[in-house]
């Protein structure tokens, strides 16, 4: 009675019409079972789910004398049902997305290295330095948004480390307190205790910023943002904590400490239909001027930091978006040395390198520019190439570093530097990729990887890699 809202006593002796006035389908339901026939339905009362059965009750000669219904709540089962296919529908996304991302960051490479090049022109016409600087421009603009793709698809390579996110959202709030219109009132409301994780600054900003220009954007007349900071130790004999916000967001917290950042704004709020897409790439709301990746980046940063996000919102009723984050302990940190690196010039002396990339025009691109800057370069299109030319240069004594892509068909970069290395422990690589999982730099750079660099590929940073990693 409680879970229908009515007071006990309420119901019998009364019609269904008079109990359930706002479910008429209640009453056809039951006098099809007069009739004489057995129904399994789902109804749908005071927001809550029921599978029910009807069927006739028969005398013993078989005429129906009247009929039985049973109902169970199944809205916790529809509610997980739910979570799960908008996880699995999220994953899909986010797969296919860092495919695209990575086939994006090769054309981008591409470009950015040619028109870097075409810099490099003796006696080029003055107007033609500053056109090829709108093409590399340009193409780092598109560079970060293919960033946000990967984010999204949790791709994207981090660099994480202890962030008191008191005094960090303190400096960022003092940024929004200039970037917002004046008729945007901010508050910020701490509570006492330590707030730190293990996080990527950058990335923690890009969280922060978004949900404030997004909560801008539902508050074209002005409103209140408030973003508050507060600790939730979560204790469940199951090993998961119950929440107490809507139930149909995403899963329950699993039991621990975690900081919880909570962004809630006063603007015009969503509906269920816009809410359930609301982390989807390329879904916007904004039309022409929205590109719908906004809030898809920001779940995917909080997904990478072992995190969850939750929405409470209605039309009119404003937004509030919680942000649970792992509170960071001490004793589980691994303390990198501190490294001064050493002065070095950009230019190559004439060492012999090797490169390895399947796609024929990244490959092309890093070869002209490596030889621009000075370098002797032998080039392969797959791991097996390389690994000849490998054993042919003296056994890899005659190249003093080796370049290889990740992601390649056959044999992949790590497979082809742990053959390599096999030949020579002392092997000096650099690993290209379009996208990478933290966990997998992090065994890269344990099996003695020197450099990883993310694609697009730029001149200039081609440049600063290898120096270092010959260095």
């Amino acid at each position: 009675m409680t879970t229908l809202n009515l007071d006990a006593g309420a119901a019998p002796g009364k019609p269904l019409g008079e109990i359930f006035p706002q479910a008429p389908e209640l009453t056809a339901y039951t006098q099809r079972a007069l009739q004489g026939e057995t129904l399994s339905i789902t109804l749908h009362l005071n927001e809550r789910a029921f599978n029910a059965w009807y069927e006739p009750l028969r005398d013993a000669d078989g005429s129906v004398r009247g009929a039985t219904g049973v109902c169970i709540d199944v809205t916790e089962q529809h509610t997980l049902e739910a979570q799960m296919h908008r996880q699995q529908r999220l994953a899909a996304i986010g797969q296919l997305a860092g495919g695209i991302a990575h086939d994006f960051n090769n054309l981008l490479s591409t470009i950015i290295m040619y028109a870097a090049l075409i810099q490099r022109v003796r006696r080029l016409p003055a107007e033609a330095v500053p056109l090829s600087q709108v093409i590399i421009d340009e193409s780092h603009r598109a560079a970060r948004l293919i960033r946000q793709i990967l984010d999204f698809s949790r791709r994207s390579a981090m660099a994480v480390e202890p962030v008191d996110l008191r005094a960090f959202i303190q400096e960022t709030f003092d940024i929004l307190q200039k970037t917002l219109p004046e008729n945007i009132t901010l508050s910020l409301d701490i509570a006492p205790g330590e707030y730190v994780v293990n996080a990527d600054p950058t990335r923690i900003q890009q969280v922060l910023m978004n949900l404030a220009l997004n909560a801008r954007d539902a508050m074209p007349d002005g409103g209140d943002l408030r973003v508050s900071l507060a600790r939730v130790q979560t204790v469940h004999p199951n090993g998961l904590a119950e929440r107490r916000f809507d139930a149909a967001t995403l899963p329950p917290l699993a039991a621990g400490e975690w900081v919880r950042l909570t962004v809630t704004d006063t603007g015009v709020g969503m509906p269920e239909d816009v809410r359930a897409h609301l982390f989807e790439p390329f879904f916007t709301t904004k039309g022409a001027k929205g590109t719908g990746l906004g809030l898809a980046q920001v779940y995917g940063i909080v997904k990478q930091h072992g995190g969850e996000i939750e929405v409470e919102t209605a039309p009119g009723r404003g937004t509030t978006f919680h942000i649970d984050l792992p509170a960071y302990h001490p004793e589980s940190a691994r303390e990198e040395p501190e490294t001064t690196p050493a002065p070095f010039d950009l230019e190559g002396h004439g060492e012999t390198l090797l490169l390895v990339e399947d796609e024929e025009n990244v490959r092309r691109a890093a070869l002209q520019s490596l030889e621009t800057l000075g370098y002797r370069v032998m080039a392969a299109a797959d791991g097996e190439a390389a690994l000849n030319i490998y054993e042919t240069a003296h056994n890899g004594k005659d190249i003093a570093l080796v370049i290889t892509d990740l992601v390649m068909p056959g044999m992949s970069g790590r497979e082809l530097l742990q053959r390599l290395r096999q030949i020579n422990p002392e092997l000096r690589a650099v690993a290209l990729t379009g996208h990478v999982l933290q966990e997998e730099a992090e065994v890269l750079r344990r099996e003695g990887l020197a450099e990883l660099v993310y694609k697009p590929l730029d001149l200039n940073m081609l440049a600063r890699v290898v120096r270092r990693a010959l260095q």
